[in-house]
C-alpha cells in the first residue's frame, strides 16, 4: 500500500500530496490495528524526508511514529519522539502540517493524561535532545522486539 501511495504521488508530481497520502495511509493502517505496516509507512516518510532535507516532513513522520510506539505500550518513548519532532520544528521554524495536526494533538492529550503533566514535560524535554536518526533506531528496536 505504501508503494502504491508513493507511486500515485509521483504520477501526480506532488511531493506534498505524496507525503499527505502516506501519513494518512499510515494512520489508517494503525487504526485498523496493523502496527507493522503503519510503522513501515511512516518510516518511508521519515527516510524520504531525511534524504531530501525536509525537516517539517521528518517531524510529521516522527509524530506519526510516536503514535505507533504508543500502540506498542511505550508511552515514555512516544513522548520523547514528540519532543524530538518539536525540536526539529523549532530549529527550522516550521509548523505541524495540517494532515498531522489532529493526530499530534490527540496523542499529546492521551499521553499527558496517562503519565501526568510533569512526567510528560520531563520526557518531552529529553526528546528535544534527540535527533531523527535516534528515533529511527528506537523504532527498529521496539518494532523488532514486538515482531
Amino acid at each position: 500500500l505504501a508503494r502504491t501511495a508513493v507511486a500515485l504521488g509521483e504520477r501526480v508530481g506532488s511531493r506534498a500530496g505524496q507525503v499527505a497520502a502516506l501519513l494518512t495511509l499510515g494512520r489508517a493502517l494503525l487504526a485498523a490495528g496493523d502496527t507493522t505496516q503503519a510503522c513501515r509507512t511512516h518510516t518511508v516518510v521519515l527516510e524520504r524526508a531525511l534524504a531530501s532535507g525536509n525537516p517539517g516532513t521528518a517531524a510529521d513522520a516522527i509524530d506519526a511514529l510516536a503514535d505507533v510506539i504508543d500502540h506498542h505500550n511505550q508511552p515514555d518513548l512516544a513522548i520523547q519522539f514528540l519532543g524530538s519532532a518539536s525540536a526539529i520544528r523549532a530549529r527550522r521554524n516550521v509548523l505541524v502540517a495540517s494532515v498531522a495536526r489532529d493526530g499530534r494533538l490527540a496523542l499529546t492529550g492521551r499521553l499527558s493524561a496517562r503519565v501526568g503533566a510533569d512526567r510528560f514535560a520531563e520526557l518531552e524535554s529529553e526528546g528535544r535532545r534527540r535527533d531523527a536518526a535516534w528515533v529511527r533506531d528506537q523504532v527498529e528496536v521496539v518494532i523488532g522486539a514486538n515482531a
